[in-house]
């Protein structure tokens, strides 16, 4: 059977850039959140859910802190199961209701399913080639004499 070259040289990569792209999307959510929205008013967005006021700073500085730590790929393990838990709570919350699709003012879910699945690929590959996680893996096997 033949295979690609550039899938065995360049397969590592795959990862980094659904790991980049994840996290500057809930980087950016986080950040619309607190700055743009302003955390008490997702609260009442949200009022519906047991202990709003809570949930809404969880998610808000989760979303940022795990999308800053997607993009520089450290905990990338960590970050990826918070975007999965995120993913399926705001799917069955929220988005699930109003159908598949991007509708005007009706949040379908095709795209909450699309970054969950992208987050659960990374829980699953890890962080690919450019993540902090990979480099100190590497340095650590060298120390160690396991290289």
């Amino acid at each position: 059977m033949m295979t690609c070259m550039c899938m065995d040289s360049h397969s590592d990569y795959a990862p980094t850039i659904l790991r980049v792209w994840l996290g500057v999307i809930f980087t950016l959510h986080g950040w619309q959140k607190i700055a743009e929205f302003g955390v008490e008013n997702f609260a009442g967005m949200i009022n519906a859910l047991p202990m709003a006021n809570v949930l809404a700073y969880v998610v808000a500085y989760g979303e940022l802190i795990a999308g800053m730590l997607l993009i520089f790929g450290l905990f990338t393990h960590w970050a990826a199961k918070f975007a999965v838990v995120i993913g399926v709570f705001a799917f069955a919350l929220v988005h699930m209701s109003s159908g598949f699709f991007i509708q005007g003012a009706t949040y379908g879910y095709e795209y909450v399913v699309l970054w969950t699945l992208v987050a659960v690929s990374l829980v699953m590959t890890g962080g690919g080639a450019l993540s902090l996680d990979s480099m100190m893996k590497d340095k650590m096997m060298k120390k160690s004499g396991m290289n």
